[in-house]
């Protein structure tokens, strides 16, 4: 998958992107009274693919969990 439609998806479901200076880790996901928010520390992000792997992985922790709250 190209990273453009990671971010498309992330657009589509309505989830904003920041850079973030976050200490020792790459990214992290946030869901906050229905607010989804995904922090990339760009700094730490040194290529195209750690980029493309952090923000995949923050995305399927996110939309994951999101899906899963439905049943409780």
């Amino acid at each position: 998958m190209e990273l453009t439609s990671l971010y498309n998806i992330a657009e589509k479901e309505n989830i904003k992107i920041y850079d973030w200076q976050i200490e020792d880790v790459n990214g992290m996901y946030m869901n906050y009274n229905n607010i989804n928010t995904i922090a990339l520390n760009y700094n730490r992000l040194g290529t195209y693919i750690d980029e493309k792997c952090t923000l995949a992985e923050e995305l399927r922790a996110l939309l994951h969990g999101r899906n899963l709250s439905r049943f409780f």
